[in-house]
Order: C-alpha cells, then structure tokens, then sequence
C-alpha cells in the first residue's frame, strides 16, 4: 500500500476512532460530533479540569497511543527525504514531558490535517532539544522529573519503565514489579509510587512533601497529612521547602509556637529559592507579631512570586487573631498568587510606610549589657540578631573617650513611628526601664543611631 493511501485511511479513520472510542468524554462536555478532531481537541484543552486531566484511565491511555501510533507512522511525510524515521519521532513524542495529554492529541490532529516536511523537521528538533534539557534537569531536579513522568506515563508501565531508563539509567527490578502491580490511577497514586521510587533522603523528603501537601489541599486529611510532613522532615532536616510548608500547615492549624520553629528553621537555610523567600516573609508578615511587611516587600519589589499560591488559609487564620492590616495582606496575596499588580498595594497607607535601621554600637566583652539589648530588641520588634564585629575608626573612639574598645553593632530594621527618644520612651515602657538599668549598671557606651542621627544612651 502506497504512502497516499495509508495516509488517506488514516485520515478518515482517526476522526471515527477519536468519536467512538471517546464518545462518554465529549458528550459529558457536549462537544458535537460535527467538530473536527482538531476542533473537539481544541475544545477540551479550554476546560479546566482542576489538575486532573482526561483520559488517564489505562483503558484511554492504550487507545491514546494507538491514535499515536496511526497517525506518526502514516502521516502524508516524506520519510525518504528526513533524517530520521517515523519510529524515532514517535519515540520522541510519545515521550515528552513538555506536552499533555490533550496537547499531544492537538499535535495529532494537525499531523492527520497534513504538514510538509519542514515542519516535521522542526518538530523533530524540538522534541531532541527537550530530551536533551530534561536530562540535564533530571541530574539536580531528580524528584520533580519523577513526578512528572508519573503524571505522564503512569497509566502505561512500559511507557514510564522506559522514559525512567532515559532520565535515570535501568531501573531496579523490585522497582519494575513494583509498577507492574499497581495500577496508577489518581494523583494519590502517583505520590504512593514517586515515594517508592525515591532513592536519596533529599528525593524521599521531595517526594513526603508533596504527597503531605496533597493531603492538605486536595484531601484535606489534615493528620495524615502532618504525619507525612513529619516524616518528609526527619528524612531530611534541611530541606526548606519541606520546613517553609509544615511552618504554613501549623500556623493555619493555630498552633504558632510550633509554627515559629520551623518557619524560623526555613528562613535559616542557605540559598532560598526568591518564590520560598516571599512565602516564608508573607508567613511572618500574617501570623507574627510585629506584623513586619518589609521582607514581603522587598521580594516582591525583586519580582518574586508564587504563581497560583493558596494563601486563603492564612488570610482566615490572621483574620481570627485579629491581623490589623488584613485587607492589605488580602492584597498582598493576590500579587503574590499574580493575579494582581504590585501597583494595586499603593492605595493602602500602610503599604507606603517605610522602614528604619536602627544600629545599635556597644563595646565588645559585655555578656550582660549584650544580653539585656537583645531580649529589648526581641520584645520590642520580635527579632532574633546578634552582634557583628565592627572595625571602628579612630574617631569613633575618641569620641567614646577610649582608643582600647573593640566594638560591635547590632542592626535591625523595622518601621518606627518617628526618631525614638529612648529616655522619654524608659519613661512610659518597662522594658526600656529595664534596658535602661543595664546600660547604667555596665557603665560603658551604648549608641543608638537612627535616620543617621546617633545618641549615647548611657
């Protein structure tokens, strides 16, 4: 049979098969058998499905791949004058990450509406590219890959056996009969087998934390899901992601001592990506006192954003407790989710408060005074800093009447109402009586300085 006629047969019968074989799916979404192929896939890929898309059953995905299989190899192409065969496209399309189900269908319909030679080559030159990057994707986002390819291929064990093998090298044979028993039919699915398939503490913990999130927000099985995060956790202390979610799970839980923990545990770990960075500083900004917008700002500000984000939780939790800016945080979660522009925060006077540094000098080798200054500065603005060596010039120490202090600065940055007068404010604040006290018991200098005004407070 000539290329044309095998070709012309396709043609006819890819648009019946699709109708036939699909016909419980487009009815449930009235899509008239007049449509096209092209126009009835079209259709689907306008719907939201909520994350879960069509045709995942094993039952849809083998009639999938038989429209696959037809309409590669019996396109109108001129398999002579490329450089590669319809085995290999089909190889690369079959497996890419990149489109869905219902894209690949599209790249069907217009294979089966005919395209010349050149667009076939640059299909082929996509799909390598794609190979190619994944590859290298899978070397350092090995979990997400897995995910992927679970969400892909899950439904098909020797479609997903073999684009593991692509990404990962052979795969274990405990591992293929492991796939080859369970039948993956759900998303709940998927995170049981991306677990199993996690081999490095990082991988398990990846792996945990996404199926404890799943929990949370799809299920809304909310012990199970603590139990998963716990577990994701303590198979890899440091992984932020993990630390920043469970800190997100326990302050919408109303349970903000063990909140802080965690949530101070994540801002701590080196190299936040600036999405995980802004969730962290809107966590704190909702739920912890003094309700400090600036770290929120100044990531949003740098462009970072979190797509699509639920921050909906949170919102309700810092309602219940009374949050005094909570239209603004509202506001701050829709630019944050990118529904809304960053420019919409400026009808808010609170937004345009500014933020002071305050800097704190005091000499070096005064365990007491150092102390008292911090449990002021955790009490006054509930954050944890400590005291940085500073080289001082000589003029500094003159004017401390002293060339022997070696000295050190504790800053911090919060919004102050105005250049606070420390001896009016020991007047009114017991904690600045307190702090007071231990300046005068040290008898060493202390300068504040503030909106580059400096005080010695002692």
């Amino acid at each position: 049979m000539s290329n044309e006629d095998r070709y012309f047969i396709t043609k006819v019968c890819s648009p019946l098969l699709w109708q036939i074989w699909f016909a419980e799916l487009l009815q449930a979404y009235e899509i008239s058998n007049k449509k096209t192929f092209g126009e009835s896939v079209e259709t689907l890929r306008n719907i939201d499905f909520k994350g879960e898309l069509p045709l995942q059953s094993p039952q849809d995905m083998e009639r999938v791949a038989c429209l696959h299989w037809l309409c590669v190899t019996n396109s109108s192409v001129n398999g002579k004058a490329l450089e590669f065969n319809a085995s290999e496209f089909l190889d690369l399309f079959e497996l890419s990450l990149s489109l869905n189900t219902l894209e690949k269908l599209a790249v069907l319909a217009a294979l089966v509406d005919g395209v010349s030679n050149y667009q076939w080559s640059m299909l082929y030159d996509i799909f390598i590219e794609e190979r190619n990057k994944f590859q290298k994707l899978a070397v350092e986002y090995s979990q997400d890959i897995i995910t992927l390819l679970l969400q892909q291929f899950g439904g098909r064990t020797k479609l997903l056996v073999k684009a593991y093998q692509i990404y990962f090298g052979d795969m274990e044979q405990a591992d293929r009969k492991m796939i080859g028993a369970i039948e993956i039919r759900n998303e709940q699915d998927r995170h049981l087998v991306g677990i199993r398939l996690a081999k490095t503490k990082n991988q398990k913990a990846h792996a945990l934390g996404n199926y404890a999130r799943f929990l949370k927000n799809q299920k809304q099985d909310y012990p199970q899901a603590e139990e998963m995060y716990q577990r994701a956790i303590k198979a890899d202390p440091k992984h932020a992601n993990n630390l920043g979610n469970y800190a997100n799970f326990l302050f919408v839980s109303n349970q903000k001592s063990r909140a802080i923990q965690f949530l101070e545990k994540a801002e701590n770990q080196p190299d936040l990506v600036p999405d995980l960075k802004l969730e962290l500083a809107f966590y704190r900004y909702a739920h912890c006192l003094p309700y400090d917008q600036a770290p929120v700002k100044k990531q949003l500000q740098l462009g970072a954003r979190s797509i699509g984000w639920d921050l909906n939780a949170n919102i309700e939790r810092a309602g219940q407790d009374q949050h005094p800016c909570l239209q603004l945080l509202a506001s701050i979660a829709e630019v944050i989710r990118g529904e809304e522009n960053i420019d919409s925060l400026e009808q808010y006077s609170e937004w345009k408060k500014t933020m002071t540094e305050l800097k704190i000098r005091i000499p070096q080798k005064q365990p007491e005074l150092e102390t008292a200054i911090k449990q002021f500065i955790q009490a006054e603005f509930t954050q944890n800093i400590n005291f940085q060596h500073k080289p001082t010039s000589e003029a500094e120490c003159k004017e401390a009447g002293s060339l022997d202090l070696v000295w050190q600065v504790l800053t911090v940055i919060a919004i102050i109402d105005g250049v606070i007068n420390f001896s009016q404010r020991a007047q009114r604040l017991e904690r600045v009586k307190e702090l007071w006290k231990a300046i005068q018991h040290a008898g060493k200098p202390v300068y504040v300085t503030i909106k580059n005004k400096t005080v010695n407070l002692y």
